[in-house]
């Protein structure tokens, strides 16, 4: 997709290409792998400051100052952690999602570095 889009030029026609959207799941999914890496050290209840924290160190710099007073808003509607883990996964280890979700940010990451497109906007 990527070889693509670039050899067609629909990356500068188009805002709205396949380039951009997986560029855009792949920092979601650097969010998610961080907050689930806390998640496995971290014991405290409230979520608040480990998806502020893992927010502040990925998403935050794609977005707009309105979008991070919003996530900072809509921090104070997390569950707790208790309530979150029996939701995702019951009373297991987290390390094996965390693995597997870093092994494919990698992989995704590696991909958008070799085609120079990580810095798409």
């Amino acid at each position: 997709m990527m070889e693509f889009e670039m050899r067609t030029c629909v990356i500068e026609a188009d805002r709205e290409n396949g380039c951009r959207t997986l560029l855009r799941l792949h920092r979601a999914l650097e969010f998610v792998t961080k907050f689930l890496q806390v998640l496995t050290t971290d014991s405290n209840e409230s979520l608040r400051d480990p998806v502020r924290h893992s927010y502040r160190d990925t998403l935050a710099v794609h977005h707009s100052w309105l979008v991070r007073q919003t996530v900072g808003a809509a921090l104070h509607t997390l569950p707790s952690r208790s309530t979150l883990l029996r939701n995702i996964e019951g009373t297991g280890d987290l390390s094996c999602l965390v693995y597997f979700t870093r092994t494919v940010h990698d992989t995704v990451h590696s991909l958008f570095k070799q085609h120079h497109l990580l810095d798409l906007q």
